[in-house]
């Protein structure tokens, strides 16, 4: 039996269902979720907090007395980011014919602002957003855009800042007693989200990296984000979409979908090095040495290219690795091209200082 017109059609959700809506649903096949009450947040309040510090030129101090304290810092206080949580709750109606109450779970509800600031720590630039977390169904991700900084959440969350402005604040702060590796995956796919690793035409982005003789430790060098572009005014969908394309996504319908490269940096001691890389689908590694003197910043470029594709079967007896790949790993002093327009995870969650051997 079909839905009533009136009301909207979703897919019906199964798993995790008391057993007496997991019987009305596969009797019926019809089930819409209603929310109960008012949000807990709301997405226009976040965008006008936003705007109104953006017309005060608000100080720290005054942002974090408006906001609260951030969840996110940059650690040299050119940025924060900043959340607020609520939940909608809801109910599921099944239809058999009739409609049949059962509670659900709420969708959990989050308002990120993202703040940048100047030299004086006045507002610079200010981005908001919301971003919704379903127990069934979709995940709305999001990301943010306020001067030279990104915030992007998704499986993690993520603070970044263009590989420019970070050699430029950098340079002259850098610990003299050590040294800075920026790591990153070379880019070879287009920016559509739909390679992978077994694509021919992509390169592998080696996501396990061991320095010397440290245990490897897991980089977020690549991350694929989608998020819904909204259902909103033909104005505000060009303004969405234009911030798609700025921070490198693709338009697809009504998703903006990023696959998005990241250098991330490792401090260490002044000496040799060497690094290998690895990922766990694939077969193979990429390694190299180099050597560093303190206070300098080297990049390593990670590359690799699969050279071998293993069938089903193969798969089950190789521990469900897709396939082979060869790589190596490139060392530059000066930004290469392999590495030119990605950020720099400023996360302020860095990995622990290695020494020489």
């Amino acid at each position: 039996m079909p839905c009533p017109p009136a009301t909207p059609l979703l897919p019906c959700r199964l798993a995790g269902l008391p057993l007496l809506a997991a019987t009305l649903a596969m009797l019926t096949g019809c089930v819409t979720d209603v929310p109960l009450g008012e949000p807990g947040v709301r997405e226009q309040e976040v965008l006008d907090q936003a705007a109104q510090l953006r017309v005060a030129v608000a100080t720290r101090d005054q942002v974090r007395a408006s906001l609260g304290a951030p969840l996110l810092a940059d650690p040299g206080g050119r940025a924060e980011v900043f959340r607020v949580s609520g939940k909608q709750h809801q109910m599921a109606l099944f239809f058999v014919p009739y409609p049949v109450p059962m509670p659900l779970p709420g969708e959990q509800q989050e308002g990120y602002t993202l703040v940048a600031y100047d030299p004086a720590g006045v507002l610079a630039a200010v981005d908001a957003g919301l971003a919704t977390a379903a127990v069934f169904g979709r995940t709305r991700s999001l990301v943010l855009l306020a001067g030279d900084f990104e915030f992007v959440h998704a499986q993690a969350d993520r603070l970044l800042v263009t590989q420019e402005r970070y050699l430029r604040d950098e340079a002259g702060t850098t610990d003299p007693t050590d040294c800075t590796v920026l790591v990153g995956c070379e880019r070879t796919c287009d920016d559509t989200g739909l390679g992978s690793l077994a694509d021919a035409s992509c390169s592998v982005c080696w996501t396990y990296l061991q320095v010397d003789d440290r245990p490897a430790q897991q980089l977020p060098l690549l991350d694929w984000v989608m998020w819904p572009l909204g259902e909103s005014s033909t104005e505000t969908r060009a303004v969405h979409e234009t911030t798609c394309r700025d921070v490198g996504g693709s338009v697809m319908q009504d998703h903006c979908s990023l696959l998005q490269h990241q250098l991330v940096p490792l401090r260490l001691a002044p000496g040799l090095h060497t690094l290998r890389a690895t990922s766990r689908p694939v077969d193979g590694e990429a390694a190299g040495e180099f050597s560093c003197v303190a206070g300098e910043i080297v990049f390593a470029t990670l590359t690799g290219q699969v050279t071998e594709r293993y069938s089903l079967s193969s798969q089950l007896w190789k521990r469900l690795k897709i396939g082979a790949a060869t790589g190596a790993i490139a060392f530059d002093r000066d930004p290469p091209p392999a590495l030119r327009g990605q950020r720099v995870d400023v996360t302020p969650q860095v990995p622990e200082r290695t020494p020489a051997d």
